[in-house]
């Protein structure tokens, strides 16, 4: 079972950001980087708006946890030590999620954007000085800047943080739209890759998709359900038991593995 150390709330400096965009209904616009050595020492905080990645120093950890009613989180006030915009390129359009890695080998740090309209942005920023950019490159789809801009969605291998699909490194892919699940696989070529479309009850829009590293692939939705699924043993692990897990969220709008246990996933929601 995850209990929590420490529960802070910061605000963004008014200065540095005045007028926020509203973003999608599905956005992932904040990452954040720990001293795993000495998590009680400050944190930062990355964030998107608009077009511009930004960054914030937060200040350190209380020692305690406090409660409130129903065992419910109070977060404790913490103090940004420092905000400003990073040398991250800016996109042409909003960016509707970033992901966040560190490189073990030397420390650097990984940072990428995708905008509404699907183009790609990645930066590497010197371990030193995380201000300080070393590389950038960018990717654009064939058809960039054609229809209406909408929600598109960033994460990093954790094996391997230049492979784009999540999956533990494997050519896994899985997408959610409406109430339909779709597993790709793109190393299979017949069917175009496709290996199982898996559809739930009509009007349960799907909101949200995660892979875990043991090849689990969990799926939530407005229905404040959550839905495992084993595509190793072609059933539904679970689903109804975790239907009451959340009865707090009215809209699902993330869902993101654990990576230290297999078999949890954190859930965010509105």
């Amino acid at each position: 079972m995850l209990e929590a150390k420490s529960l802070r709330k910061a605000t963004v400096p008014s200065a540095l950001l005045p007028y926020p965009s509203p973003g999608s209904v599905q956005p992932t616009r904040l990452a954040l980087t720990v001293d795993d050595d000495d998590p009680s020492l400050s944190s930062c905080a990355y964030f998107a708006s608009g077009s511009h990645v930004y960054k914030a120093q937060i200040s350190g950890a209380e020692p305690l946890v406090h409660k409130g009613k129903e065992s419910l989180l109070i977060p404790a006030h913490a103090e940004v030590i420092g905000a400003s915009v990073t040398a991250h390129c800016p996109h042409r359009s909003e960016i509707q999620s970033i992901a966040l890695t560190e490189m073990g080998s030397n420390g650097s740090l990984i940072l990428g954007s995708v905008d509404s309209y699907g183009h790609l942005i990645v930066s590497e920023f010197d371990a030193e000085n995380k201000d300080v950019q070393k590389l950038t490159f960018a990717v654009s789809p064939q058809d960039c800047v054609i229809g209406e801009g909408s929600w598109a969605g960033l994460s990093f291998s954790p094996s391997q943080w230049s492979v784009g699909q999540y999956g533990n490194g494997s050519s896994i892919l899985v997408v959610t739209e409406g109430c339909q699940l779709t597993i790709w696989d793109l190393r299979v070529k017949e069917n175009g890759g496709c290996l199982k479309r898996i559809c739930g009850s009509p009007g349960d829009v799907l909101y949200a998709a995660s892979l875990s590293p043991n090849g689990n692939i969990a799926v939530g939705g407005a229905g404040r359900t959550v839905t495992i699924y084993d595509p190793r043993r072609s059933f539904v692990e679970s689903g109804a038991n975790a239907q009451r897990s959340f009865h707090s969220e009215a809209t699902q709008i993330g869902l993101v593995s654990v990576s230290v246990q297999t078999e949890t996933f954190s859930v965010d929601g509105v």
